[in-house]
């Protein structure tokens, strides 16, 4: 994986090249640049409201079609924003599959379990495929095939979903808190299978996730979001040691210190028309910090990240 700076030749699996979207004035990705090559693994953190799910969306091409779309994404040297939705609908099917959060709003509550894994499959399954596929994922109940999804639970929905995803063997999976209101148990089993997957078939992931730990398990790398913009990319071996940025260190801080007050931190962060967009609740802000937005510059966004007697606090 590498960043994108002006260099705009390079091809790479996923690209994003000044990539911002707007709802009205309101500004949710700001100017993302990344490429990403196969394979990868790729982690997105931070807080509610950062853009780690709209980045998600924006991948695949499922946000709000109202919002405002500058710069470009592509996947594979295709524009995404400029595909027809047939051509679109295809990528989604075979290449590029999201992973929602709530599998009961991505599973069609008139269609039976049978009839949705059929339609997920490139080419037309046998009994023994759907089997077979439901074995996969922990589900050894082939009664399950003639159930609709209020029939199942919460744990078997999101399996279901999740082998939705995989049986098509899409080179790039985006996994959004796959395992939100899950218990603990099926938390590990549905990482587990999504890990095992990853490895055997040498595709790429996208993990977002709240669950700092999981990420460092589950990616090679991670992306902080705040403020719908990238902060700081670092090794996931490194997050709990080796964070830089302040609002990274924020976080990590109240994940090793559960008794911390998160409040400082965890505040919706309002585009500020200059300067850091943390800057009003980081505790190492100077006057540069709330005149003047930090570039992106080796791994970080942060003025006095690479210079720490700048800020006087460090």
């Amino acid at each position: 994986m590498r960043w994108l700076k002006k260099k705009v030749g390079a091809s790479g699996m996923i690209q994003l090249i000044n990539f911002t979207v707007q709802d009205g004035s309101k500004i949710l990705l700001d100017h993302l640049n990344l490429e990403l090559q196969k394979p990868f693994k790729l982690g997105i953190m931070g807080e509610s409201g950062s853009g780690k799910s709209t980045l998600a969306k924006a991948l695949v091409r499922l946000i709000d079609p109202k919002l405002i779309i500058h710069g470009e994404l592509r996947f594979k040297d295709l524009s995404i924003y400029h595909l027809d939705e047939k051509k679109l609908r295809e990528i989604r099917k075979d290449q590029l599959k999201y992973l929602v959060q709530e599998p009961y709003f991505a599973l069609n509550p008139y269609l039976k379990i049978r009839t949705q894994l059929k339609e997920a499959f490139k080419n037309p399954p046998t009994e023994a495929d759907l089997i077979q596929s439901l074995n996969t994922v922990g589900l050894e109940d082939p009664l399950i095939l003639n159930r609709y999804p209020y029939q199942l639970s919460g744990g078997q929905r999101q399996r279901i979903a999740l082998l939705q995803a995989l049986v098509s063997k899409p080179s790039v999976l985006i996994a959004d808190e796959p395992t939100t209101a899950l218990d603990p148990l099926l938390q590990k089993t549905i990482l587990s299978l999504i890990s095992g997957y990853t490895e055997k078939t040498q595709s790429s992931l996208v993990f977002i996730s709240h669950d700092l730990e999981a990420l460092v398990s589950m990616t090679d790398q991670i992306i902080v979001m705040y403020g719908g913009r990238i902060v700081e990319r670092l090794l996931s071996k490194d997050l709990f040691t080796n964070a830089k940025h302040p609002y990274t260190q924020a976080l990590v801080a109240c994940v090793i210190k559960p008794g911390l007050d998160p409040t400082p931190i965890i505040q919706r962060a309002d585009a500020l028309s200059q300067g850091c967009p943390f800057a009003p609740f980081c505790p190492k802000a100077t006057k540069l910090c709330f005149k003047e937005k930090p570039e992106f510059i080796t791994d970080l966004a942060c003025h006095h990240a690479h210079n720490p007697e700048s800020c006087g606090v460090l």
